[in-house]
């Protein structure tokens, strides 16, 4: 949380030798939204909720590199950071869903206190 709050000012002051023709725009997505949704990320203590915040992320994100990207490819990378995240992040949600139903909680503190197998540590 300390390296979100430390790096989202920098960003901020970067912006200043860019000549953005809607920064209100920029200031919006990358200080308000993105901002608070890494802090969401950061601070749940439930993965379901982690997940979900994570997840959330690449709407800014998709915005911010489609729109303010340098370059004539930046719609395409804007696709490609949003696919590529979210079918790794498939695999994710499936791994949630088989500690959810060997535990029965998502909560990081009853997770981490069971005792797995091998297997299922190598599988999951």
């Amino acid at each position: 949380m300390l390296l979100v709050l430390f790096v989202f000012p920098i960003c901020f002051f970067a912006v200043t030798f860019y000549n953005l023709t809607s920064s209100r725009l920029y200031f919006f997505f990358i200080l308000i939204v993105l901002e608070l949704i890494l802090l969401c990320v950061f601070s749940f203590s439930n993965m379901l909720l982690f997940y979900i915040s994570f997840e959330a992320t690449l709407i800014p994100m998709f915005i911010l590199i489609g729109y303010f990207g340098a370059r004539y490819r930046k719609i395409k990378a804007a696709y490609y950071l949003f696919f590529y995240t979210f079918i790794g992040s498939i695999f994710m949600l499936i791994g949630l869903l088989s500690l959810y139903f060997l535990t029965g909680s998502l909560s990081f503190y009853v997770v981490f206190h069971v005792s797995y197998t091998l297997v299922f540590q190598k599988v999951l």
